[in-house]
């Protein structure tokens, strides 16, 4: 699969590259925040998104995952979104979310592995 990863943090980017690297994925675009991260959406048309809870500039990782939810339902597309959180949301955040794993900091292959079978 072709897979953008957004992440402000160096070390979490290398990870998951690696990670997805390993597991004959295709690592298309990285970017470090959420307005990088919506241009790469459009340019690129990746099949996963993973998205950090939270980064800097404007634009948070909710605010991202919403923003896409909203333009693949309008576009008839489906980006599998992984939300990537160094705290459990609350589930009143959970539910207005459409994404298709949350994997909890630190990542590991197994949680990519494990995410990545489970995609629909």
């Amino acid at each position: 699969m072709r897979i953008v990863i957004v992440d402000d943090s160096l070390l979490a980017e290398h990870a998951l590259k690696s990670y997805f690297m390993k597991l004959g994925h295709e690592i298309v675009g990285m970017a470090k925040n959420g307005d990088i991260a919506k241009e790469l959406y459009h340019s690129l048309n990746p099949d996963v998104m993973t998205i950090d809870q939270i980064m800097p500039g404007n634009i948070s990782g909710t605010d991202l995952v919403k923003y896409i939810n909203k333009n693949d339902a309008e576009e008839g597309k489906s980006t599998h979104l992984m939300m990537i959180t160094s705290d459990d949301l609350p589930e009143e955040i959970k539910i207005d979310l459409i994404v298709a794993a949350y994997i909890l900091k630190p990542v590991t292959l197994l949680k990519v592995d494990y995410a990545m079978k489970n995609l629909k």
